[in-house]
């Protein structure tokens, strides 16, 4: 029992432990919705003074410059002025032309002045605008703020009076129609190929709460590809209950209803352990514990549903990319083996017209010795044939009784007979046995 004393009348009363709890708790909940909506009004402050320092100081540097340039101005001015007037002492028309180049440098000191001026107004235009849309978009947010703490002030109270209406039962029940009717929200536009229902087959002894299944939207040879699988428990109980339950009790339970359904992740939809600042912070991954398992709140049972579909359709583009990448090395290394083949063949094909083209110029080189061999034997016979007419053509009476007196004494016998009738002279070779004529020559030059 705890006692509470009021601030105004000075009452002391008495309270049990749950209703202080209760009332500690919209404390909190009064305290940080206040917390929450001063720090808001404080950065939107803080901003709108940012934005107008800096318009301020925008300002302040152009003023200064135009300040600058008019003071630049003023003194080239005052010593042109001063030029002029030395100069007019001197020469009248050399006093015209620099007067109208000091007309001349007005002008265009002039322009330049009104052109920074637009430019100045120009800028401070543009910034008036941008502070506008600024300061529209910070009364947008601080509205969308206000109705997100709004909303999320009602659904507490929503939560809190539900709670005090039903029991641990019936708010399990509950939140199994939340996610189910937050789901068919969506549905048709998020996931029209998506399987969500509740898991009726106890077949195994068990059975979990909820079965999500996504599917490719295109069927790979006539059946369906799924994508990713969720089993989900839904639990909730009453802050009045006397014995308090904790998200682990159920894990055990989850993972084996998993497994034997066949999905992929496991997720425990909690409002267990309220006040937990590890459960409280809205997705927790307890795979450390069971593989692939979640604990959420409420709040967070379709974004960690969109997280699994969009990394499960990544991994199946992956997988894709990865087939087609193999589909191509595949292709590469038929090709390459193709290639590696025909390289193969050509080069024994090379081989062997490189073998025979050499054998061939081998007989080649044979033939030709040979004819060589033949061509000298011919030369050779004919040097001999040559030879021997020539042999036969110096061939006389003379050579052939040169030696032989018996025949030498009847032919000049016969000499004597016949040389009154008609003499004749013999002429007989000093040295019969010397060669001359062609047998003294090459065989080669015969030819």
């Amino acid at each position: 029992m705890a006692t509470i004393k009021c601030p105004k009348c000075g009452e002391v009363f008495t309270v049990d432990e749950s209703s202080y709890a209760q009332i500690l708790k919209q404390v909190r909940d009064e305290e940080l919705k206040r917390e929450v909506a001063e720090r808001l009004e404080l950065s939107l402050k803080a901003q709108e003074i940012e934005q107008k320092l800096a318009l301020e100081k925008q300002s302040q540097d152009l003023e200064a410059q135009i300040a600058e340039l008019k003071a630049e101005l003023k003194a080239a001015n005052a010593r042109r002025e001063s030029e002029l007037k030395e100069l007019m002492l001197r020469n009248g028309s050399e006093v015209e032309k620099l007067r109208r180049e000091l007309e001349n440098a007005d002008q265009a000191k002039e322009l330049a002045l009104s052109k920074a001026e637009l430019e100045w107004k120009e800028k401070l235009s543009t910034a008036e605008k941008d502070r506008e849309v600024l300061k529209d978009s910070l009364v947008q947010e601080k509205e969308q703020a206000k109705n997100r703490e709004q909303f999320l002030i009602e659904q507490i109270t929503t939560l809190k009076e539900m709670k005090k209406r039903l029991s641990t039962k019936m708010l399990g029940e509950s939140l199994e129609q939340h996610c189910k009717a937050e789901f068919e929200k969506i549905r048709s536009a998020a996931y029209p190929h998506a399987y969500f229902e509740k898991d009726n087959d106890a077949s195994e002894g068990t059975k979990g709460d909820f079965i999500f299944r996504n599917y490719l939207p295109e069927e790979v040879n006539g059946e369906k590809v799924e994508l990713v699988s969720i089993m989900f428990e839904m639990k909730n109980e009453d802050e009045g209950t006397g014995r308090k339950h904790k998200n682990e009790e159920f894990f055990a339970k989850l993972d084996k209803d998993r497994r034997e359904k066949g999905c992929e992740y496991a997720v425990l939809v909690s409002m267990l352990e309220d006040g937990n600042e590890l459960y409280d912070q809205g997705i927790v991954d307890v795979s450390h514990k069971f593989p692939k398992m979640f604990v959420i709140r409420p709040q967070f049972f379709l974004p960690l549903i969109g997280i699994l579909d969009g990394a499960a359709k990544k991994n199946a583009e992956s997988k894709r990319e990865l087939e087609l990448v193999k589909a191509q090395n595949v292709d590469l290394t038929n090709f390459e083996g193709k290639l590696q083949a025909a390289r193969e063949k050509v080069e024994r094909d090379y081989h062997y017209a490189d073998t025979n083209f050499h054998d061939a110029i081998a007989e080649i080189d044979k033939s030709i010795q040979d004819l060589q061999k033949v061509k000298q034997k011919l030369l050779t016979s004919f040097g001999f044939i040559k030879k021997a007419d020539a042999v036969m053509e110096d061939l006389t009476i003379r050579k052939l009784t040169y030696g032989n007196k018996t025949v030498q004494a009847l032919l000049e016998a016969q000499k004597g007979e016949t040389s009154e009738s008609d003499p004749q002279e013999i002429e007989i070779d000093a040295d019969p046995e010397e060669g001359s004529g062609p047998e003294a020559q090459d065989p080669e030059t015969l030819l």
